[in-house]
């Protein structure tokens, strides 16, 4: 962790063509060059979209209309790297609403040697019903190997399948992916399914999902994660979901660096680990640092971990007075014998509290015998009778 690398911003005002598309006051005969002649549709807006990306490698800007509602049959993009695809709002109100129209399809989707695309400040619905668990599950965001530089800004999604996907057969397939300060509420499956080289999740809420986990990273070499709010994995049921799951599947995840966020999870709410135990890939180089870790009723553990070089350090532990579960344990090192070097785990000032009175239980407990390396620091527990661990 003593590595340094450093990233060169360069904000440039947009240079390129825009278009507008109100379905409020627009035409799908316009030429959708101005606010006073905007197309109408969706589908007319992706149309133009995909013949400029097609002719050169010009910026483009689509911009909906706040307060208007787009239904979307949904659109395929391959093969399309060049200069910036922006794919935002005007005007002033509520987000324009993107809303699925194709049963189960996804919005945008974005496959093959592709890059460059922006979404910023869209409001993304399906069709799923979160109450009655019932309803299409259209991807409000798909996009597959072979991406880079994408950058999903100030959006929300709900009553979808999954806000976003990004999937891969590798890291190198897959470079500098955003996901940044976005609101994904109620909907069926994982909030955010990510991986790649250079990651940054930062300052998302992602709250309810239906089945599974919030934020699952598949593989990354270089992440950031930081200052989201992960909350309620597998809401209302007694699947036992989590709120974060970092792995390794197949190939090596390394140099992540997970800070100041909030998780709240079933059964345990944070992995650390090679996808299910099945790979024999490693994760290396994580830092854990100012996160809040709160079980629910369904917890026994906080953070599990089977990584190498791994420091965690000045986190809260916490889980609440409605767990059914007779002991808690923060941090569980648990046996895996896939990857022969297994070491290097530093444990430092990290606060646990237990709400729950009866069957106080561990901080830390390694179970691996073949772990080497592990220093303790500082670590704390109290129990809400105020017994100490």
């Amino acid at each position: 962790h003593r590595q340094t690398k450093s990233v060169q911003i360069v904000v440039s005002p947009f240079v390129g063509a825009t278009y507008y598309v109100s379905s409020s006051g627009g035409s799908d005969a316009n030429d959708g060059r101005s606010e006073a002649k905007p197309f109408k549709t969706f589908a007319q807006a992706m149309v133009k979209l995909e013949s400029l990306l097609s002719v050169g490698p010009s910026a483009v800007r689509i911009l909906f209309k706040r307060g208007d509602v787009f239904p979307a049959p949904g659109i395929n993009f391959a093969n399309r790297i060049g200069k910036p695809a922006i794919i935002g709002a005007y005007g002033s109100g509520p987000q324009p609403v993107i809303h699925a129209s194709a049963a189960g399809k996804p919005v945008f989707r974005i496959r093959g040697n592709s890059g460059g695309f922006r979404f910023v400040d869209l409001e993304m619905r399906g069709n799923f019903d979160f109450k009655t668990r019932q309803g299409s599950m259209e991807t409000m965001f798909q996009v597959y190997a072979g991406f880079k530089d994408l950058f999903i800004h100030r959006c929300t999604a709900t009553r979808c399948g999954g806000p976003v996907t990004v999937t891969g057969g590798t890291c190198s397939e897959l470079e500098d992916i955003f996901i940044t300060d976005n609101d994904f509420h109620e909907f069926y499956s994982i909030g955010i399914f990510a991986g790649g080289r250079r990651l940054v999740v930062i300052g998302n809420s992602v709250i309810k999902s239906a089945w599974t986990h919030l934020l699952r990273v598949w593989g990354t070499d270089g992440a950031h994660i930081a200052e989201n709010t992960l909350l309620y994995p597998s809401f209302e049921t007694t699947r036992g979901r989590h709120a974060l799951k970092l792995h390794a599947a197949n190939q090596a995840t390394r140099d992540a660096v997970i800070t100041d966020n909030r998780f709240r999870g079933s059964s345990w709410p944070v992995t650390i680990a090679p996808q299910d135990y099945w790979a024999e890939a490693y994760l290396e180089n994580v830092l854990f640092e100012r996160n809040t870790i709160e079980g629910d009723s369904l917890s026994g553990l906080g953070v599990l971990i089977v990584a190498n070089d791994v420091t965690v350090r000045n986190n809260l532990f916490h889980r609440d007075a409605t767990s059914t579960k007779s002991r808690f344990t923060a941090i569980l090192v648990p046996k895996y014998e896939k990857v022969s070097s297994r070491k290097n785990l530093d444990v430092y000032n990290n606060t646990y509290f237990d709400g729950r009175d009866a069957g106080f239980g561990r901080f830390l407990d390694v179970e691996d015998a073949g772990f080497k390396g592990v220093r303790v620091h500082n670590k704390g527990g109290r129990s809400s009778s105020g017994r100490s661990s």
